[in-house]
């Protein structure tokens, strides 16, 4: 991943690509960057959810009732990002 950006940036990422795997799809959007953001457990964007006074385990039941798994086979390697 580029080198123009934080480790914790390539790490929250990284944790959306999988996140978007375990669902099943073969994009990564902003609601696997959400789930990467909790999925990291610190940084800002989790003390703002909290400060917000959000259960991060109900949020990510949210976002994944929302988007559900698409099933079938799990997608390997790097799915692309959305356009928007």
């Amino acid at each position: 991943m580029n080198s123009m950006f934080t480790d914790r940036v390539r790490r929250v990422v990284q944790l959306a690509h999988q996140e978007a795997k375990r669902l099943g799809h073969k994009y990564v959007g902003t609601e696997h960057l959400l789930l990467g953001l909790i999925k990291g457990g610190d940084g800002i964007a989790v003390t703002v959810l909290l400060n917000l006074n959000l259960n991060l385990e109900q949020l990510t039941q949210m976002v994944e009732d929302a988007v559900p798994p698409s099933g079938g086979a799990m997608v390997m390697g790097n799915n692309p990002f959305t356009a928007k």
